[in-house]
């Protein structure tokens, strides 16, 4: 015991007090350095993640479509009515008497969806009176015996025409003639622009 706290030997005490400390704190290093390889270490922390929020379906965008803003239209100017777009009428007396009159009433309506124009002067409409094959009168021989004038016409919308036979042969410059016409069936027939819109059969008396 004695040698342990009092060292033996030719060098200095001091020398032997370092040798027995590195005898102990050596293999005291060893052993701590193994201690602390083999003994598990606590892993490193995570990161907390935060929970991922469930997908929220966008609501849906609304499509707007513009549309320009709507621009005047111009009316159409109408043209002329075609024959095949008129429908007509001819009225007047059943029996007349040479010498008398017959008031005729034609009425035109047009079936065209737009509207367009009726020339109702000589040249383009014409009222007629015949016998057989004899023409007896016409509006072609008296241009006033019609309106003269281009009258508008609109679907289902009809217009009047009055036009008097005084039951005599015409002539041209709106005369008529001294001929007697015989008792009989006569024809009167409306044209328009050569196509027949209308007749009207009547009996003519002998005074």
């Amino acid at each position: 015991m004695g040698s342990v706290l009092h060292p033996v030997g030719g060098r200095p005490a001091a020398v032997y007090w370092v040798r027995r400390t590195l005898v102990l704190v050596v293999p005291l290093a060893i052993i701590a350095g193994l201690v602390w390889l083999l003994v598990p270490k606590g892993g490193a922390p995570v990161a907390a993640t935060p929970a991922s929020n469930s997908a929220t379906p966008s609501a849906p965008i609304a499509t707007v479509t513009l549309t320009p803003a709507d621009t005047p239209t111009t009316p159409a100017t109408p043209t002329a009515c075609a024959a095949e777009s008129l429908s007509a009428s001819l009225a007047g007396y059943g029996t007349v008497k040479v010498g008398g009159t017959q008031p005729f009433k034609l009425t035109v309506t047009s079936q065209a969806d737009a509207d367009c124009l009726f020339d109702a002067s000589a040249g383009t409409v014409e009222l007629a009176v015949s016998s057989g094959s004899d023409r007896i009168w016409t509006t072609d021989h008296c241009a006033k015996l019609l309106p003269g004038k281009t009258l508008t016409l609109t679907k289902g919308k009809p217009v009047e025409l009055s036009i008097t036979w005084p039951v005599k042969r015409s002539a041209k410059d709106c005369k008529t003639t001294k001929d007697a016409l015989g008792a009989g069936t006569y024809v009167a027939k409306a044209t328009y622009r050569d196509v027949t819109l209308a007749r009207k059969v009547m009996s003519v008396k002998a005074k």
